[in-house]
C-alpha cells in the first residue's frame, strides 16, 4: 500500500475550510453522570459520504440515517479512552459539516500510511 499522507492536506482532495470537531474530556464525575469540558478544533482531511441514507423499515417507525467518512492525519476519539494505559475518557467526537452534526462511531489508525479513517454516523435531533 502506498502512504497517501499529502491527499489529507492536498488542496484538491481536502475540505476547503477543514473539518471542524467538537472534542469532549471527561474531567470527572456528578451524582453518577460525567462532568465534560468541550474544546473546538480544525484539522485538515477529507469528508466523504459512506451511506448517502440507510434506510430501515421497522413495524414501530421507518428510520433514515446518513453516515460520512473522514480522512485525516489525527486519530479521531469514539467514547472511552485511548487506550488500556490511559487514565483520561473522552466522550466520542462530534463532526460539524455543512452545519449538521456527526458522531464518531469508529475509528481505523493506518498511520503507517499516513492517514487515519474514521466513520461518523449524523446525530437525531433530539440528542443535540
Amino acid at each position: 500500500m502506498i502512504n497517501v499522507s499529502e491527499l489529507v492536506t492536498d488542496p484538491d482532495f481536502c475540505q476547503p475550510n477543514g473539518i471542524n470537531i467538537i472534542r469532549s474530556e471527561i474531567t470527572g464525575y456528578e451524582d453518577f453522570a460525567p462532568v465534560t469540558s468541550e474544546k473546538s478544533l480544525n484539522i485538515p482531511g477529507v469528508i466523504l459520504i459512506d451511506k448517502d441514507l440507510a434506510d430501515e423499515m421497522l413495524p414501530e417507525y421507518d428510520r433514515s440515517t446518513e453516515s460520512i467518512i473522514t480522512v485525516t492525519h489525527e486519530l479521531l476519539h469514539t467514547t472511552g479512552k485511548k487506550s488500556d494505559d490511559d487514565t483520561q475518557e473522552y466522550i466520542a467526537d462530534i463532526i460539524v459539516w455543512q452545519g449538521v452534526k456527526y458522531k464518531v462511531m469508529s475509528c481505523r489508525d493506518n498511520a503507517q500510511y499516513g492517514y487515519c479513517l474514521s466513520a461518523a454516523v449524523k446525530m437525531r435531533k433530539d440528542v443535540m
